[in-house]
């Protein structure tokens, strides 16, 4: 199973990404309070994170991944970072917190360019995956 599913390892990842984008737009055309749509949106955005580590374990290269380590410097290094200064300054609007010199708006902006990071990553890595198959 493991080596049928590594072999759509990329689109299933693609697709899961690209629904997650679809779904913070959607959650914050939808839920007006945009503190609660921002919780909301940034709870998927940590799942997404696990979710990419954990499928770059069970049918990648696990460690040797660089889809793998993009996930896990999105996750650490921004979406549970955004998610704690939502709720450290819940009363404050995103783009107006500031924390150690950078402010919400900086900090979302790595994020979005980790996120591009995970995507650009598992393209590599199915394009690795492809080669290998064609050097057997």
């Amino acid at each position: 199973m493991k080596a049928t599913m590594g072999r759509f390892r990329t689109w299933i990842e693609l697709v899961l990404l690209g629904l997650h984008v679809l779904a913070v737009v959607l959650i914050f055309r939808m839920i007006e309070d945009r503190r609660i749509a921002g919780v909301i949106a940034g709870s998927l955005f940590l799942e997404i994170g696990l979710v990419m580590m954990w499928l770059e374990w069970k049918w990648g290269r696990g460690p040797g991944s660089l889809a793998f380590w993009a996930a896990m410097i999105f996750f650490w290094g921004s979406a549970v970072p955004v998610m704690g200064l939502r709720f450290a300054f819940w009363g404050t609007p995103f783009d107006e917190i500031q924390w150690l010199g950078v402010t919400g708006r900086q900090l979302h902006q790595m994020s979005n360019g980790t996120y591009l990071a995970i995507l650009l990553m598992v393209v590599v890595e199915g394009l690795r995956d492809r080669w290998v198959r064609k050097r057997r």
